[in-house]
């Protein structure tokens, strides 16, 4: 994941990250000869690369909550630019929800619509992440078989799995023929 902060101030930028799983990059134009002071307030995570224009920040250990991510640039005057600041809020690792609709007697297939979490960028797989499209419907889906719903965010981030059961086309019954006497 990449979050990039140019030479404004972004006190306002915002990213949120599911909690263990994500390494994240933040970077701000390189000045030539200047020199960068990185910092996450409360102190978490870890930073990778803190005295140049871009970072690489290790969240996956870090509890649920929100960060400061902070950079201050000093040229090469000694002079320090006003610090620029995003906000990092890692939140628990969310699990896939999904609805069904069963096979009918008319019908032999299902579909699934995953439910939660959903948005822009997310990607979603019924086959436990082998294979992943943009939207939330799987249409035309065999019936009598169990599927793992996963979300993938943005940033490559697995919500956990949950199974979905698709359960068998019922049968439609057969009416013996109208006997009289």
């Amino acid at each position: 994941m990449l979050v990039v902060l140019f030479g404004l101030n972004f006190s306002n930028a915002q990213q949120t990250i599911w909690q263990g799983c994500a390494t994240a990059t933040y970077s701000v134009t390189n000045t030539v000869g200047s020199t960068y002071a990185w910092s996450v307030t409360p102190a978490a995570g870890t930073i990778s690369g803190n005295t140049t224009n871009a970072i690489g920040i290790n969240w996956t250990a870090v509890a649920t909550g929100t960060y400061t991510v902070s950079v201050t640039e000093t040229n090469s005057n000694g002079c320090p630019g006003t610090p620029q600041d995003v906000l990092v809020t890692i939140i628990a690792t969310p699990t896939a929800a999904a609805t069904v609709t069963p096979p009918t007697c008319s019908v032999a297939t299902a579909t699934i619509e995953v439910t939660a979490p959903t948005g822009t960028g997310y990607q979603y797989s019924i086959d436990n992440g082998v294979t992943w499209q943009s939207s939330t419907t799987f249409a035309n889906i065999a019936a009598n078989t169990t599927y793992n719903v996963i979300v993938k965010s943005q940033s490559g981030c697995l919500s956990s799995a949950t199974p979905v059961q698709v359960i068998p086309q019922p049968t439609t019954p057969v009416t013996s023929p109208i006997t009289f006497n």
